[in-house]
């Protein structure tokens, strides 16, 4: 508007306009006028039209000035971090964000090569992607950086390059923590699918293990002195019993084990165990044990607790081949105990530490890889956690993680009985697998039981119904097609209370954990021996 004010005034010089002075003579003023050339005014117009675009280009550089600002400040306080390189790929200015995601000064970073901030496996091809990025348009993928301290961020990243003549920007959002946790929850869920598998898998390996152990122990029983025999049928157990471990493990794995928890002081299972750990590793290893004071009562099943020291214990021996030091602590961390692991072994980079606890994997060639598989399992079922830290050629920290419970620890329970009591009471056996079912049949007859025998829960609950005589025992079993074996026990229950229960299953099916059901009553784990079947069923029976 200045502009156009100072052009119209100059417009306004009239051609022919006299100028007007003052003269004093004959007592009055006189006024004297004269005639503007064009020379003058030629120069008037100018002189209005250079300060006009004075003015104006003082108001653009202001309005610049301010656009400037508005832009540093945007730059500045941007929770993204933006870079600006050259095409010499040298920084030329970063905003306090890219400072933070790359651990350095902005003085520091000015002048420094994007390549000092690229993992190894960015450099072999960074010429060429460079060219690239030159010579296309906007890009838009995900980025690994280097940090001066060697470690790796991912972000998203848009870049554009000749945003101004020889400079790139980029703008970078740092996503590490979200890959890293969309990669645990792919391993996770990963772990939890595989989990099903082995636990359906153990499941009727367990049916049929308990078939092979039974018949194998009855028949061992009528051998009559023939010794190979014996032999032969001895290792037939021994076998289905290695077999039955094996199962134990897919299991624990797959968070699918019956458990047994009680209070327990990790003290004194580490304490219980160490004799063992320490024919387990030999004397090339050295185990140093550090007991946690007044240390915090968890709840777990004190079988699997000592599984899981074993397993670690086991791991960390064969993290040692040529001998090394382990160190076993317990200690009180905020509203958990822990269980520390802490070896001098070859260590792991990061690619293994990722798959140690999958099913199956494992860096010896004679091993099976369901170790550590068992231990996460075990612990995760007991509502605990497992981490490890490792280094390769330092070695490695497994730290188990347990709640802390308000009760205290109780007293062992003694030991079973080791007779077989024979008794005259009816039992309702209900079991899908024939093999078991004839099995169990036969067993309990011989010790002086009546039986009746179903092969599903519908038969089992009609016959309830319909039988006239006194039924003592249901033995049931928990996971069968259609009805499962606690809604047989609810229904029989509710036409015969007096009636005891006793389940047995290869597995304990996640959709059955925590049912009143089964808390109420006992449970005997398949592959169960022949002895202790009859035991348990005379427990449940005068319990």
């Amino acid at each position: 508007m200045g502009a156009s004010l100072l052009h119209g005034a100059g417009d306004q010089v009239p051609p022919h306009r006299p100028d007007r002075g003052r003269r004093r003579g004959l007592g009055h003023d006189c006024v004297e006028e004269r005639t503007w050339s064009t020379a003058e005014r030629d120069a008037l117009r100018t002189a209005a039209s250079l300060l006009a675009a004075a003015i104006e280009r003082e108001r653009s550089e202001e309005i610049l000035r301010e656009h400037e600002q508005k832009l540093r400040a945007v730059f500045d306080t941007a929770l993204d971090a933006i870079f600006i390189s050259d095409h010499e790929r040298r920084y030329v200015d970063v905003n306090p964000a890219g400072c933070d995601y790359l651990g350095v000064s902005k003085r520091d970073l000015i002048g420094r090569r994007i390549d000092d901030f690229l993992p190894p496996n960015r450099l072999a091809t960074l010429e060429e992607d460079w060219a690239a990025y030159l010579a296309g348009g906007p890009v838009l993928e995900e980025w690994e950086t280097q940090r001066l301290d060697g470690t790796i961020r991912i972000a998203e990243a848009s870049a554009r390059s000749n945003f101004l003549p020889g400079l790139n920007i980029a703008f970078m959002r740092d996503i590490t923590e979200r890959k890293h946790l969309e990669t645990e929850l792919m391993n996770a869920q990963k772990l939890e699918s595989l989990g099903r598998l082995a636990g359906g898998v153990a499941h009727d390996f367990n049916n049929l293990l308990t078939g092979i152990t039974g018949y194998a122990t009855l028949l061992l029983e009528r051998a009559n002195g023939d010794g190979e025999l014996r032999r032969d049928l001895g290792e037939i157990v021994r076998a289905a019993d290695r077999a039955a471990d094996l199962t134990k493990q897919l299991l624990a794995f797959g968070r699918r084990q019956v458990l047994k928890p009680q209070p327990l002081d990790l003290n004194e299972v580490v304490a219980a165990v160490r004799p063992l750990l320490e024919r387990l590793l030999g004397e090339d290893v050295a185990l140093e044990v550090r007991i946690g004071a007044e240390l915090g009562t968890v709840r777990a099943d004190p079988g699997q607790i000592e599984q899981v020291i074993v397993n670690l214990a086991v791991n960390a021996r064969d993290a040692m081949p040529n001998g090394g030091r382990l160190v076993i602590e317990t200690r009180n961390r905020g509203t958990a105990v822990e269980l520390v692991f802490t070896d001098t072994g070859i260590g792991m980079d990061d690619e293994t530490r990722a798959q140690i606890f999958e099913p199956f994997f494992t860096t010896r060639e004679q091993g099976v890889g369901l170790g550590l598989a068992s231990v996460h399992g075990i612990v995760h079922q007991s509502s605990g956690e497992v981490t490890v830290e490792s280094t390769p050629g330092v070695g490695s920290v497994f730290v188990v993680s347990l709640p802390r419970v308000p009760e205290k620890p109780g007293a062992a329970p003694p030991p079973e009985k080791q007779d077989e009591p024979q008794g005259s009471e009816t039992i309702l056996l209900v079991e899908d697998e024939d093999v078991v079912r004839d099995l169990t049949r036969r067993v309990l007859e011989r010790q002086g039981y009546t039986v009746l025998a179903c092969a599903d829960g519908p038969a089992a609950v009609a016959l309830a119904a319909s039988e006239e005589r006194r039924i003592d025992l249901l033995l049931t079993d928990v996971v069968m097609p259609g009805m499962r074996g606690y809604e047989v026990a609810q229904r029989v229950s509710a036409s015969r209370p007096e009636i005891r229960v006793l389940f047995m299953s290869g597995y304990a099916e996640e959709a059955l954990v925590g049912r009143a059901a089964l808390a109420d009553h006992p449970l005997i784990e398949k592959p169960f021996a022949v002895d202790a079947l009859t035991r348990r069923v005379r427990e449940t029976l005068e319990s």
